[in-house]
This record gives C-alpha cells, structure tokens and sequence, in this order.
C-alpha cells in the first residue's frame, strides 16, 4: 500500500506534553488510553483475519504505527521505529461470555502496561458470546496521541472513503507548540488555579490512587436526544449536564458516608491547539470543583456554571500546563518533579466530553453504533469520559480497582438514572 501520510516525521522529538506521560508512567499507573468501538448488533460478523488485513494495510501507510519508545531504565527514552522486517502482530480476537465480562476485559486491558518494545497500540476484537455482538477496543499510548490527535489512530481500520482528510489531520501534521504564555495570562492562570486548589483543599478527598496498578471500567451509552433534552431542559451545554451529573451521582453516593466529600476537586482536559490540527498531544487540564453534597441535579447546575465560567475565565489550563514542564535533567529527576507535581495537585475525579470520532461512522463496512473512551488515571481515582457519535452519548468510567472497589458501577448507574428518569425531561422531548 502506498504510503498516504509522508509528512509524518519518526524522528520528531517528543515534546515536553508528550514526555509527560512517559515521566508519569510505572507498572502501578499505566499510561494508555481504550477507545472502544461498538458495532451494530444487525451487522455482519467481523472475522479477525479481514482486521488483521485491513490494520496491516493501514498501518503500512505511516510511520506514525511504526513508533515505539523503549523504556530504558534511568536513562532517557528515546522514539525509535519498527525494524522494517520485523513481524509483529498488533491484532488480536478476544471471546467474553457477556457484557460484565467485556467490562471486566476492559479494566484489565487499562491495568496491564503497553510493552514499549512493540509500537505504542493495540487492536483488538472482542466478540461477546451471549449476544454476538462485536467490538474494536483501540488502545494507544498517551505520549503518541491526546483524546483529539488518537483519531488518526481510529483510521486503521476506520471506513474513510468519503473523507480522509478527518484522519490524516493527525497523522501528517506536526507536534504542537505551545506558543509563548504572557506574563499576565501566567499570573491570572496561576491565580485562578491556587483559589480553586485551595477550596477543594478544604474539603475531604477520595482515596488516593493504589499502587496495585489495578483498574476496573464501566460502559453506559444513553440516546442524544434524551442528553440533548436534558440539557436544555435545564438551560444547560452538554459539558455543564456532564459535570453535574456527576456530581448528583457522587453527592447520592459518598464512596465512604462517614468521611464525606463535600468538594471533588475535578480535572477537565483542555486543548492548547484551537486548529484542532497536531500528532501527540496538545492538551492540558482546567481545574475545578464540583460539589459534593448536592444530590440535587437541578440545583448542581447553579455551581457547575460558576466553576467553570470561572476556570474559562482564569485559563487554569495554562497554570497546570506551565507547573507540569520540567527543565532538561537527569531523567530520574524529572520523573521525581511530575510525579511530585501530580501527587501535589491530587485531583479526586477528571471529567470529559471528548470532540473526536464524530465522524467515525463506520468500520470495515459495519456501522459503529458508539465509541466509548477509557482514560489513564493520573493521580486521580476516578476519570468519567464522555464521547458523542450520532444518536448516542457512549460513557466510560474508569475506577481504581483497589481502592474504589466497585464504585464504577454504582456511579455509572446513579448518572443513568439522573439523565433518563426526571419527568421534565420526557416533556422536552415531546
């Protein structure tokens, strides 16, 4: 296959974003994300050999697919590529009994560390044996691609014949520079991130994140146009009904009654690249505080609005991106000061709504009926991730398993019920 994306350039060097997630990594935090991509339950059964030839031929077309970075030790890792005849097999065909088992898969593939020998991303197939319906579980190292950029991955086995275009965007552009940051801007940003680090400061925390490296994970999909009514049912944008949601859920279900938290202190990704146009990543994270002794949804809304006019307002993203660089130093060094700086800022939960794969429709000729994404947990215990495709809003909760033990589950289901019981909502839709 000819090589469609030769603006990619493997020997790049990484930049300070993407060394992030190499800094932060170890076995007890893994740092890879799990896109699933469900398939409709009318379509024809995907053999794992029409994937496995699809993947190859795709894979073919970037060096992007042929990246890995080697973890050496003490030393600095360096982004290397594939051995031309080399013969190593990213896809893989799994068979689970039901849905709980898909999700107990799930979690076990966020547990297990990508072996960086290998390019930095799996396939895999996973057909459910009660149901027969089949999924592609899609995961890809952090430091090669954010929540935006991991759409250029989706294209290896995506249909792209109407328009490539929405997936060579990420393979062929260039990593993104964060161009210089004003000192006025630096200071409001700090100022901002300090305030609300401090109120969450004042509140009690969820546990902190195991070193068991131990993940669970929960899909949940609800219809567009019940979320959409929901939303407007209360005046409200899709990211203000995902925050507070989730903070109903959490106020209705302390993870421990006795030690109750009255303020999560929330992370929400934000992108520095307003051209939505890079590989690796471009995203740093808005700080924010969601309440927790609010089981009421309507009146969540009231301080979820306020939180984050005022994290749009301070640009806190800027804060937290400019407190996580590291100088260049010994390579330990630097590790010491992003785990440090991390464990520092100890946010209890990350929230998302993610803009990618609006247009992943299709895949090998089957209709993608959701996408779910499951992120790494960087120094929280809890990440709630949000991803909209057509007629459905697909949710993906990842838990630490140790130390939230089933908490995935209870919170998945609190925020079902929030978003498709209330009566005023039925009424919107009509």
């Amino acid at each position: 296959m000819p090589e469609l994306f030769d603006h990619a350039d493997p020997h790049h060097p990484m930049t300070d974003l993407d060394m992030q997630f190499l800094r932060l990594e170890r076995r007890a935090q893994p740092m890879h994300w799990a896109i699933t991509f469900e398939l409709d339950e009318h379509a024809d059964h995907l053999s794992l050999g029409e994937l496995r030839t699809r993947v190859r031929e795709r894979s073919a077309a970037s060096h992007r697919f042929d990246i890995l970075v080697p973890d050496r030790g003490w030393r600095r890792p360096v982004p290397s590529t594939m051995a031309a005849d080399s013969d190593v097999d990213q896809v893989e065909a799994v068979l689970v009994d039901d849905h709980a088992a898909l999700q107990v898969l799930l979690g076990r593939m966020l547990s297990r560390q990508l072996d960086r020998t290998r390019p930095l991303w799996r396939v895999t197939l996973v057909t459910v044996e009660e149901t027969g319906r089949q999924y592609i579980v899609l995961r890809g190292h952090h430091s090669m691609a954010d929540a935006i950029s991991a759409g250029g991955f989706a294209w290896l086995f995506a249909d792209s014949d109407v328009n490539s275009s929405q997936f060579s965007r990420f393979l062929d552009s260039s990593h993104y520079e964060v161009p210089p940051i004003g000192v006025r801007a630096t200071a409001r940003s700090l100022t901002g991130l300090g305030r609300s680090w401090r109120e969450g400061a004042a509140s009690g925390r969820l546990p902190k994140v195991s070193r068991t490296g131990e993940r669970r994970a929960r899909i949940i999909k609800i219809p567009t146009v019940q979320f959409r009514a929901c939303a407007r049912a209360h005046s409200a944008s899709l990211m203000e009904l995902l925050c507070a949601s989730v903070g109903a859920a959490l106020s209705r279900n302390q993870f421990d009654p006795k030690h109750p938290v009255s303020l999560f202190r929330t992370t929400i990704p934000v992108t520095l690249d307003p051209e939505l146009r890079h590989v690796g990543n471009a995203v740093s994270m808005a700080m924010l505080n969601i309440r927790g002794d609010e089981p009421d949804l309507a009146k969540q809304f009231v301080h979820v609005r306020t939180q984050l006019e005022s994290a749009k307002r301070d640009r806190t993203e800027l804060a937290t991106y400019q407190l996580s660089r590291t100088p260049r130093l010994p390579w330990p060094v630097e590790r010491f000061l992003t785990r440090g700086y991390f464990a520092a800022l100890r946010p209890d939960i990350d929230v998302t709504l993610s803009p990618a794969f609006s247009n992943t429709s299709s895949a090998l000729g089957r209709k993608v009926s959701a996408v779910y994404p499951l992120g790494p947990l960087m120094g929280y215990p809890l990440a709630i991730n949000a991803l909209v495709l057509g007629d459905t809003v697909a949710v993906g909760i990842t838990a630490d398993a140790t130390s939230l033990h089933g908490y995935e589950q209870v919170i998945g289901t609190a925020i079902l019920d929030l978003i498709m019981a209330p009566a005023d909502i039925v009424a919107a839709i009509r």
